[in-house]
């Protein structure tokens, strides 16, 4: 085997959708099971954990980010496949997000019924809360936990715009391509 047919097979490997979803599916599960461990099963969550969280948070959005702009502009992927490649990497960097404020929260505490709350459900229920832009009422950032709430809910706000623009985008290209009867991709 010479240079030039190793170089090929990773260059095929590195086009390879479906390669590269398991690799984020892997990637991403591995850091919301880092954030389940953190909010549900550690006695205190100290800031080191949390700057931890949020370092592989931002790096697992970087770099899949940056793979598939690069892999759509170079028309690597099937346009179908892509839109739900970013899809399916928006919903897991969902949960990151949402995995990562909450461990934040769990740190600062929130307020709960006029007192401090560190317990693991409430603070991921506020932080789903918070990202959806509900605003119950119920449960309340601490004062050293306000403006992290307050980008949880701009952040949020936006991706699920774009998230629902994206699917909305999605089923409207399935729709065509069954009333058409051809499936649309680049070969």
């Amino acid at each position: 085997m010479d240079w030039k047919t190793v170089r090929g097979s990773l260059h095929h490997v590195a086009e390879n959708e479906i390669f590269w979803l398991v690799g984020y599916a892997v990637l991403t599960g591995s850091i919301v099971a880092k954030g389940i461990a953190w909010l549900f099963y550690a006695e205190t969550v100290t800031s080191a954990a949390v700057l931890e969280l949020w370092t592989m948070t931002f790096s697992n959005d970087i770099v899949f980010s940056i793979w598939l702009v690069f892999g759509i502009a170079r028309n690597a992927f099937r346009p179908m496949m892509a839109k739900l490649m970013v899809a399916l990497i928006m919903v897991g960097l969902l949960c990151n997000w949402i995995m990562a404020y909450a461990v934040t929260y769990r740190y600062f505490g929130i307020i709960d019924s006029e007192k401090e709350a560190r317990d693991s459900i409430t603070c991921l229920y506020f932080s789903i809360v918070t990202w959806t832009t509900l605003g119950y009422g119920d449960v309340r950032p601490s004062l050293d936990a306000r403006l992290i709430a307050a980008s949880e809910a701009l952040i949020g706000y936006i991706w699920m715009a774009a998230f629902i623009g994206l699917l909305a985008e999605l089923l409207r290209q399935l729709a065509r391509e069954i009333t058409s009867g051809s499936p649309n991709h680049v070969e």
